[in-house]
């Protein structure tokens, strides 16, 4: 590459020679993010490459000046632009650490951490008609009818789609998987023997670290239910074709998920249910803290339900 990165002083602008590109560094970047993680970065870097082909800039020039013209090239929301100045920081940090000779990777990046967005930067007003949807916690009855509602037959045939969503239900609703650990599961991550289940790369872990999560209620059942038609595949949850197929040997997507089911029934409803049920029963903290994967009992226990003072009146014994 014969390329130049342009470096800002405070009376000129100097060229020095290209750092390594940074496209081909991508993998290198990416390769430590979750799933969800990797995909918005994915999406800033593609969506500054089409900028600086249309504005004549090279996309290797990721000084203050473009990355700030960039940012303000079209009406985006403060928290949107803070989010995209930010995977610019860390690619041009992931550069320097290539190359540690290149003080002027030093200096873009020192640059790029002293711009700030203005409080009063808010190009895109507030999305009301779209507003966060309140969390819900089933009763068990609720829960039964939802995973019933996918029959294992059809035509006096195994039917995929029910057997799958069956299981996914399942993982939801007795592990408390969130999306994207239940996207990624795979089948050695089932330990039918152990009656476990390996949750690896949780929220907020490293990418290779695991949890084990004990089998619970009718997990077991459904997985294994599913298990004899997955015809060996790696994944556990693949995308199930028209015609009732299995499409290609890999995960379906987080937001996937949320298509399966019914409109009033959000994934997350499930690890709701399942915590707080798990507490009112009575169940350790220390044990409920341990199958939500929670590094904190207080994020636990903001999964606790309030109740009615005569049920509270029912529990409640003193010694006076």
């Amino acid at each position: 590459m014969t390329a130049k990165i342009a470096i800002i002083n405070s009376n000129s602008i100097t060229t020095s020679p290209t750092p390594p590109n940074y496209m081909g560094m991508l993998d290198v970047l990416l390769s430590g993010f979750a799933l969800g993680t990797r995909r918005q970065y994915e999406y800033t870097y593609s969506d500054w490459v089409s900028w600086c082909k249309s504005s004549g800039v090279n996309p290797n020039e990721i000084n203050a000046v473009n990355v700030m013209n960039y940012l303000y090239h079209k009406p985006l929301s403060r928290g949107t632009r803070k989010s995209r100045l930010c995977h610019f920081r860390v690619l041009v940090r992931t550069l320097f650490t290539a190359d540690t000779s290149n003080r002027n990777l030093e200096q873009i990046y020192t640059q790029l951490k002293m711009v700030k967005l203005s409080i009063d930067d808010v190009s895109v007003p507030p999305n009301t008609a779209k507003a966060k949807r309140k969390g819900q916690r089933l009763d068990p009855g609720k829960v039964h009818e939802l995973i019933n509602n996918y029959p294992v037959k059809k035509n006096e045939k195994p039917y995929l789609r029910g057997l799958r969503n069956r299981a996914l239900l399942a993982v939801l609703f007795y592990a408390g998987l969130r999306r994207f650990e239940a996207a990624k599961l795979k089948w050695s991550d089932i330990d039918f023997e152990r009656e476990q289940l390996k949750v690896v790369g949780g929220k907020g872990r490293e990418r290779n670290s695991a949890d084990y999560v004990p089998f619970i209620g009718a997990i077991a059942r459904h997985l294994k239910a599913w298990y004899e038609h997955s015809n060996g595949r790696e994944y556990v949850f693949p995308r199930v074709l028209k015609g009732d197929h299995l499409g290609e040997d890999r995960p379906i997507t987080p937001d996937a998920i949320y298509k399966q089911f019914e409109v009033d029934f959000a994934p997350h409803d499930a690890r709701r249910t399942l915590i707080s049920d798990l507490l009112d029963s009575g169940t350790y903290i220390a044990d409920v803290k341990a199958i939500a994967r929670h590094t904190s009992e207080v994020t636990t226990l903001r999964y606790a339900m309030s109740h009615k003072t005569s049920e509270i009146k029912g529990r409640v014994k003193i010694g006076y």
